[in-house]
């Protein structure tokens, strides 16, 4: 409810259960110190406070927690002012930051109260004993210091003093029995390139002008402005303390200017009030106060985990940060002491639960790992984990193009930390950077990344010249097959005849047939079929020798492809069909076996043969992540829908792959484009105008949607975009808001994502016409909900 009047906040202790006595205290002294009045307005924070106000209806103790800046103290003395404005007595704040002793706890509490000791009493009996009939409410600001002696003194005090009620402020919770531990959350920043009107919205943009005119009274937000100090916001995590002291520059370096100097925040973010307290004077000084409290072995490790991006597991967190003052086995029991210290942020995901740290809390760890010399090994450990983690998609893989069960989902949550290994290693160790890249390469081949696997891999090859022999030969296959999803065929052969003369120089036979497998692949999608045909017989030759089941399957996949393209379908059928039987006797991917054998089924008008095909194949694309493949059963579904006269089906079937295609920039593979000649010219005369609308009804399919419409009844609608509202987003745009839900700006993200800043753009359009939503705080709100809702 609100006070009559001034359109604040009133919670009358009424409200509480309480009586007109409220606040009487049986004391001899009425020595009571007033609560300090806040000399600045508190900027936002009407949802949390009307949720703490709901809280005190029921529980007795509250413990805001939050990270360093994170304005728990603002917050907690707001509580306080409007716990009951008639009655100046109802709240005490205790200031415990400037205590250094644990004895001193009760003493500042019975001064806060006007409580003398008595003699030969326990100070906390004489608390317990003239608190026994308050009904206020009590403010324990900056607990972490003192921990152990704060959680004593509270649980003394509500296990006698049944009427008080405790809200206490801390970087971790005191784990007292009925705490709330109340999570104080970052202010909402604005989305980039957002209105001025939704820019005004945001709480920490307010909070950055009302701190700048304070010290630049003609300071105003303007379509000049706006969008460097959203920016400002974005990258500081929309932390208070630090958004603060970026404000306080205004007087002196334009808003531009402190935008493109918090890359070092540090150094920058040092001018804060004189009369604020010594830790919140700089962003420093605030991060300073957390990791003076750490022991040992958790400040060892909080500093090793700025190595990761994104976000990290405890098993990679082992891996990498073991070592020293940190046992392997201790290291999950420390991550969990560094999440109860606000250091961490958990993220729970589709993948299990995984951690990060805020952008201004790693920058700092960074920082400090330096000043210890331990970066380049920190960096060194966590590139080696992810190359062991890029080279197990090749394990127990006999052709290149083929898929791994579970390897593309372990890799899906890792991205950000690949990516992070890939531009270390880069300059400091190129055969570790080499296999990062092949492994990136070929996760970005399945997964319809084409264009950001090329650029890596392409890179690593011409740095890299003298690299291990085999290790080039997989590099090069990988990237032989990345050049011929662009349409390179000149560049997909030259790539595989170089990887088929160092196996041939280096390697084992049954390298050597691999590597032929893939040299006659890339040549089948050139067209070169006579050419093709030549590698494939001598893999098959070698294969047979070995008495290799695995490459025979992968041999016979190639002939039954070549002969598909040639039209030669009964023989295509023939070695698909024993290319199929070998792969299933031995455990091994069928997808693309299927794949090729639903396109000989369509061009042979076996129709029900052709839907079982897709429908298995479309199965194993989605298990494996591979979109790229996905692609290719959307158009064979493309093709069996018009030969099954739903033409516009057709067309919104063929819009979902292209949608696919170009948010990574592949290129339509030569099965798919022969596909698309029989069919797609005769459609659209068909449908007219209607041809083009309903392609662009299959390009805003989800994937989910898109499959699920691939594999149902010909004469099915077009799936409901979502409930309530709700549109499910791409792919692409899944990641992009994973991103933005980890505060990274549109720079970054495009950066990150290797992509330009305009398509970054774009796809924040696009989100946010989906799940009508304007602010980034509400896309990961969304996100968050999602992963929920895949874990229930």
């Amino acid at each position: 409810m609100r006070h009559r009047g001034t359109g604040e906040l009133f919670v009358p202790l009424t409200l509480f259960g309480a009586s007109p006595s409220v606040g009487r205290l049986e004391t001899s002294r009425a020595n009571f110190q007033p609560l300090p009045l806040p000399t600045s307005r508190l900027v936002g924070r009407k949802h949390e406070l009307a949720e703490i106000f709901e809280l005190l209806r029921n529980r007795r103790l509250i413990t805001l927690i939050g990270a360093a800046g994170s304005g728990k103290t603002r917050l907690a003395l707001e509580v306080a002012t409007r716990f009951a404005p008639s009655r100046p007595n109802s709240a005490r704040l205790v200031e415990l930051a400037p205590l250094a002793e644990a004895a001193l706890v009760p003493q500042a509490v019975a001064a806060a109260f006007g409580i003398d000791e008595e003699p030969n009493r326990a100070l906390i009996e004489t608390l317990q004993r003239r608190l026994l009939r308050y009904e206020g409410l009590l403010v324990l600001d900056n607990c972490e210091h003192l921990i152990e002696a704060c959680a004593d003194l509270v649980d003394r005090l509500l296990g006698r003093c049944r009427r008080i009620r405790i809200l206490a402020t801390s970087r971790e919770a005191l784990r007292v029995d009925g705490e709330v531990a109340w999570v104080v959350p970052p202010l909402s920043v604005p989305v980039e390139n957002a209105s001025m009107r939704n820019m005004a919205r945001s709480e920490a943009v307010q909070l950055f002008v009302d701190r700048a005119l304070q010290v630049s009274p003609g300071f105003e937000l303007n379509a000049n402005n706006a969008s460097d100090v959203g920016l400002i916001c974005r990258h500081l995590d929309g932390l208070p303390l630090a958004i603060e002291l970026a404000a306080c520059r205004v007087s002196v370096v334009d808003v531009k200017a402190i935008g493109k100097q918090l890359s070092d925040r540090f150094r920058f973010l040092t001018d804060g009030l004189r009369t604020a307290p010594a830790r919140q004077r700089t962003l420093r000084a605030a991060i300073d106060w957390s990791n003076d409290l750490l022991t040992a072995a958790e400040r060892e490790l909080f500093y090793r985990l700025s190595v990761f991006a994104g976000t990290f597991d405890s098993h990679s967190a082992e891996a990498v940060c073991a070592g020293g003052s940190v046992p392997q086995e201790q290291v999950q029991d420390l991550i969990g002491r560094l999440l109860g210290k606000s250091l961490l942020v958990g993220v729970d995901t589709a993948s299990g639960r995984r951690y990060r740290q805020l952008e201004s809390i790693r920058a700092y760890a960074l920082d400090r790992l330096t000043e210890a010399g331990e970066l380049e090994p920190s960096r060194r450990g966590h590139a080696e984990r992810f190359a062991e983690l890029a080279d197990a998609g090749f394990a127990d893989v006999t052709e290149v193009g083929r898929s791994q069960y579970g390897w593309a989902a372990r890799m899906l949550p890792e991205l950000d930390n690949v990516r992070e290994a890939l531009g270390w290693s880069e300059s400091a160790d190129r055969d570790l950077h080499l296999r990062l890249a092949t492994g990136m390469g070929r996760f970005c081949l399945n997964y319809a990344l084409i264009s950001e696997g090329s650029a890596w891999l392409d890179r690593a090859l011409k740095s890299d010249v003298n690299a291990r022999p085999l290790l080039r030969a997989q590099a090069a296959e990988v990237a032989s097959l990345l050049s011929w999803r662009r349409d390179d065929h000149d560049g997909a052969e030259m790539l595989a005849s170089e990887a088929v003369r160092l196996r041939r120089r280096y390697g084992n036979d049954d390298l050597v047939a691999a590597a032929l497998g893939t040299l006659g692949f890339v040549r089948i999608g050139a067209m070169r079929l006579k050419e093709a045909e030549q590698a494939i017989i001598e893999q098959l030759a070698i294969a047979e020798t070995l008495g290799d089941a695995a490459l025979q399957e992968s041999a016979l996949y190639n002939l039954g492809l070549l002969e598909t393209h040639r039209g030669e379908l009964e023989d295509a059928h023939e070695h698909l069909a024993r290319s199929l039987a070998l792969a299933e006797a031995g455990g091994r991917d069928t997808r693309m076996i299927h794949k090729v054998l639903g396109w000989g089924q369509l061009q042979m008008r076996d129709l029900e043969g052709a839907r079982a095909a897709i429908a298995k194949s479309i199965v194993t694309d989605l298990q494996q992540l591979n979109l790229s493949g996905l692609a290719a059963s959307l158009d064979e579904a493309a093709e069996l829908a018009f030969l099954e006269r739903a033409h516009e089906r057709a067309m919104r079937l063929k819009g979902a792959a292209d949608a696919i295609r170009d948010s990574g920039g592949g290129t339509v593979p030569s099965m798919s484009a022969a596909s698309r000649a029989r069919w797609v010219a005769r459609a659209e005369r068909s449908l007219g105008k209607a041809a083009r609308t309903a392609w662009l009804e299959g390009r805003q399919l989800s994937i989910e949607e898109a499959t699920a419409y691939a594999v149902a009844p010909s004469d099915s609608a077009l799936p409901r975009r979502g409930v309530a509202g709700e549109r499910y987003l791409s792919r692409r745009e899944i990641e992009v808001s994973e991103l933005v839900a980890q505060g990274m700006t549109n720079d970054q993200i495009a950066t990150r994502l290797r992509l330009s800043k305009r398509t970054v753009d774009a796809h924040l359009e696009h989100i946010r016409s989906k799940l009508d939503v304007r602010s980034r705080v509400e896309i990961a709100t969304w996100l968050r909900a999602r992963q929920e809702a895949s874990l229930s």
